[in-house]
C-alpha cells in the first residue's frame, strides 16, 4: 500500500465534511469507505450481502471502485460503489434523521443518469425507526455491517488485513450503533423525547373533542345509534396502551359484545400484537373488542366469521390501504379481548402535516374510510343481537 490514498489516516484526514452532516457520520463514512476500497475481496463479499443475490447481480463482479465525494448536481450521497456498470448509492446516518427529499433527490439524479436496472439504494441506520418506507430502498442498521464484517473475518486470513476491520468493529460499537445489546444506546437517547408522544397525543385527542365535537360525534355516536347499539363515544386515555375512542359500547352487562376502538396503539405488550410497521411506526387502528363472557363462543360463530369476511371486503375498496390482522391467523401469544385490528402506520396519519387543523384532517381521512362501513355491516348487527 503505496499510495497515500491507501493510507487509513490520510484518507481520514483528507475525507471533506459535507455541510450540516454530523461528524461522527463523515468519520464512520470515511472508514467504511476506505475499507471498501483497499479491500477487494470484502467489498465483493459486501455487494453479496447487502444485495441478497439479486438477479441483476449474479454475473461476477469485475473491479469495484467506492467514493465519497460524488456530486449528484448539488447533493452529495456519503459514499457510491460502482462495478460492472452498476452504481449503489449509499446514505449512512449514525444518530441523525434523513433531511427532506435527501432520498428522493438520489433517486431522481439515478434515474436520469444510471437508468432503472443500473442502481441500487442502500441506507444504513443506527436504528430501524430511522428507515424509509419508501420501496426502492435496500434498509440496513449498522449492526447488520457489523454482523457481516463478522461473518467475513470468520474466514479472512492475516493477509487481508484484518486488524482493520476489527477497528472499525470497534469503532461502531464505541459509537453505540454495534450489534444489539440488552440496553440499547439509541434507547436512552430518545428516552425523554418519546415520553412526550404520549402527551402530544393525549393533548391531540381532546383538542379533536374540544374543536372537532360535532364531527366527532357524527362519526362515533349518531352512526352507532342507528346501526349497532347505544354507543358511549367516551373519550380513552392509556386503557392498556391504546389512546383514542371506543364506540359500540352499550352501558348494560354485555358489554364488548363487541365494542369498537378507534386511535392510537402505542403500548402493544397487552393487546399482543406487534406494529405492523415493526419498529419504525406505533399504529393507528380499529379495534374489535369482546368480553371474556363471549371467548369461547365468538371465534366459532356463523356471524363472526361472516363479520371477518365482510370487512375484508371492505379493505378492498377504502381509498387507503389497511392491513387486518386476526388473532386467528397467527400463532403464539393470542389476546381474545382484541381479536382484529384494522389498521396503518401511526406515521402515515401525520406524515407532511403542519398544524392541528391539518392532522385532525387526516385523523378524520383514515376515520372516516373504515368505521361508517364496518358500522353498517349486517353481520356486525346480527353477531351483537344474538350475543345480547
Amino acid at each position: 500500500m503505496g499510495d497515500d490514498k491507501d493510507d487509513l489516516f490520510v484518507s481520514l484526514r483528507r475525507y471533506v465534511p459535507r455541510p450540516g452532516k454530523d461528524p461522527l457520520e463523515n468519520f464512520v463514512t470515511a472508514a467504511f469507505s476506505w475499507i471498501i476500497e483497499n479491500n477487494q475481496p470484502f467489498a465483493k463479499w459486501l455487494i453479496q450481502q447487502i444485495l441478497d443475490n439479486d438477479f441483476q447481480f449474479k454475473n461476477e463482479i469485475t473491479e469495484i471502485k467506492c467514493n465519497t465525494q460524488v456530486n449528484f448536481d448539488g447533493v452529495y450521497p456519503d459514499m457510491v460503489i460502482e462495478f460492472n456498470n452498476i452504481t449503489i448509492i449509499f446514505e449512512h446516518k449514525v444518530w441523525a434523521s434523513l433531511h427532506e427529499n435527501q432520498i428522493e433527490n438520489y433517486e431522481k439524479y439515478a434515474k436520469k443518469n444510471f437508468g432503472k436496472e443500473k442502481y441500487k439504494l442502500v441506507l444504513i441506520t443506527a436504528n430501524q425507526t430511522q428507515h424509509t418506507s419508501r420501496d426502492s430502498v435496500i434498509n440496513l442498521c449498522w449492526s447488520d455491517i457489523h454482523e457481516i464484517i463478522n461473518n467475513w473475518l470468520s474466514n479472512a486470513d492475516e493477509s487481508e488485513n484484518p486488524i482493520f476491520f476489527r477497528s472499525f468493529l470497534r469503532l461502531l460499537k464505541d459509537v453505540g450503533v454495534g450489534p444489539p445489546i440488552p440496553v440499547e444506546y439509541a434507547e436512552i437517547l430518545f428516552y425523554n423525547i418519546g415520553k412526550k408522544l404520549v402527551a402530544q397525543i393525549e393533548g391531540f385527542l381532546s383538542t379533536l373533542q374540544n374543536k372537532y365535537g360535532d364531527r366527532l360525534k357524527s362519526l362515533l355516536e349518531e352512526q352507532g345509534d342507528k346501526k349497532c347499539g347505544n354507543c358511549s363515544g367516551h373519550y380513552a386515555l392509556n386503557r392498556w396502551g391504546r389512546y383514542g375512542f371506543e364506540f359500540c359500547d352499550p352501558p348494560t352487562p354485555n358489554w364488548w359484545n363487541p365494542s369498537l376502538f378507534i386511535g392510537f396503539l402505542l403500548d402493544t405488550k397487552d393487546h399482543k400484537v406487534e406494529p405492523v410497521d415493526e419498529n419504525k411506526s406505533p399504529d393507528f387502528s380499529l379495534i374489535v373488542d369482546f368480553n371474556d363472557a363471549y371467548h369461547e363462543k365468538y371465534p366459532t360463530n356463523d356471524f363472526y366469521l361472516n363479520f371477518k369476511k365482510d370487512i375484508r371486503s371492505i379493505l378492498e375498496t377504502t381509498k387507503f390501504t389497511w392491513d387486518m390482522y386476526d388473532i386467528a391467523d397467527h400463532n403464539g401469544s393470542k389476546n381474545k379481548w382484541h381479536p382484529l385490528h384494522i389498521r396503518v402506520p401511526m406515521r402515515e396519519i401525520f406524515v407532511e402535516t403542519e398544524n392541528i387543523d391539518s392532522q385532525a384532517d387526516r385523523f378524520f381521512q383514515y376515520t372516516e374510510d373504515i368505521v361508517p362501513k364496518i358500522i353498517a355491516l349486517p353481520s356486525l348487527q346480527k353477531m351483537k343481537e344474538e350475543f345480547q
